[in-house]
């Protein structure tokens, strides 16, 4: 699985393609989400060429952009030992996305922490999170 992301600053646009993965992006206070294709990278390739989807974000006001696995989604915990699940998790993003980035990490890295309690970490974790501001 992976994202990728493209800032092309002369332009004012973003270009993102996905396998499995998404990009969640706020802009003027509203949550964006573009899904990424459900290819995934690597394993076995049953198509002659395999493609992904391009799309472009125009970028004319201020933009912050995630890109993650679904590690931070899956991990248990709470009071009934539950997944984190992938809509709190937006709305967790939507929640802090205005805060300075080092402001932002330390706030995700508490609620993981409380979400997770005396559990163990169950997947790989990745949040990239950037500003074009």
């Amino acid at each position: 699985d992976m994202s990728i992301c493209v800032l092309h600053k002369k332009e004012n646009i973003m270009t993102f393609a996905g396998a499995k993965n998404p990009l969640v992006y706020m802009q003027d206070g509203q949550l964006y989400r573009i899904k990424g294709d459900k290819v995934a990278v690597g394993g076995r390739q049953r198509e002659v060429k395999r493609t992904f989807t391009k799309h472009t974000i125009p970028i004319v006001k201020s933009t912050t952009c995630y890109l993650f696995t679904d590690g931070y989604q899956d991990q248990t915990g709470g009071p009934e030992g539950r997944k984190f699940m992938t809509k709190k998790f937006r709305e967790f993003l939507h929640e802090i996305h205005f805060y300075p980035m080092q402001e932002q990490q330390k706030q995700l890295e508490e609620k993981l922490q409380n979400w997770m309690g005396d559990k163990k970490q169950v997947d790989d974790i990745l949040l990239i999170g950037f500003s074009t501001t």
